[in-house]
This record gives C-alpha cells, structure tokens and sequence, in this order.
C-alpha cells in the first residue's frame, strides 16, 4: 500500500514495495526513501535549505532538485516510478 506522512521534523526513513509515497515533512534532518513500485511526491517545507539525490531504473524527476543553498542531503530511489518535487 501507499504511504503518507505529514509534520515530521527529524530524520525520516521510508520504505514501499507497492504504492505511492507522498510526504510533508516541516523541518529537515535526514531523508532517505526506497519504494520498488511508486511514484514519490516530496512537498518541503518554505526555505528548505536541501538537494534532491534520485535514482530510478524506469522514471522521471519534475521539480526541483536544489533548494536554498542544498545543505541537506535527500535520498530518493525507486526502481519503477517518479519522484515529484515542491517547495
């Protein structure tokens, strides 16, 4: 199934075989997220000071990969999907 998460603001790590993953968080420390099947829509936070690493074996990236000055690191890998970016 799908994952949703809104309001973290610390290290968040997230794993999906099977369904979109979509998070909010309103602070960042440390990201890392890994689905197999899915498409991945990270919405961050107004002046989020963070770059955007992604891999994907058959998917896109729309939106941003740097924000602010990209102090944090956010690891985005999926294997079949597309990650999506706001800030």
């Amino acid at each position: 199934g799908g994952v949703e998460i809104a309001g973290s603001a610390g290290r968040l790590g997230v794993t999906s075989v099977s369904g979109d993953v979509k998070l909010k968080p309103v602070g960042l420390e440390e990201l890392s997220v890994n689905t197999v099947s899915g498409n991945v829509k990270l919405r961050l936070p107004l002046k989020a000071d963070a770059r955007v690493s992604f891999s994907t074996i058959s998917g896109s990236l729309s939106g941003r990969r740097s924000f602010g000055s990209g102090k944090r690191e956010l690891k985005v890998s999926t294997v079949s999907g597309s990650v999506e970016t706001e800030g």
